[in-house]
């Protein structure tokens, strides 16, 4: 699903996606920290505040690992950033960031 109806918080192996700063780029990779940041999902967009977590569209093809970046929503990111999907796993939900 691309959409949930209440807001959540990310974690990574218990620690939480932290808030973006306010001194922050534009495009900043994401990470764990104390004070976590907020999301909702709504088509497809992960939210938080003026903030889009996810993946770029532009991505080396190698098969390393991808980086997961915060891009300013009103920076006129939403064409740069891929989906993002939802999958109900028992009582949480596991969160598909778009690789195509």
């Amino acid at each position: 699903m691309d959409s949930l109806d209440a807001s959540f918080t990310v974690e990574i192996h218990g620690a939480p996606i932290a808030k973006v700063g306010d001194d922050a780029e534009d495009r900043s990779q994401a990470e764990t920290g104390s004070e976590a940041a907020v999301f909702t999902l709504s088509g497809g967009r992960l939210r938080s505040g003026d903030w889009i977590l996810g993946r770029s569209t532009t991505e080396n093809r190698s098969f390393l690992p991808k980086p997961v970046f915060w891009f300013k929503a009103s920076g006129g990111s939403e064409g740069t950033v891929r989906p993002v999907t939802a999958h109900r796993d028992g009582d949480a939900y596991q969160l598909k960031f778009d690789s195509e």
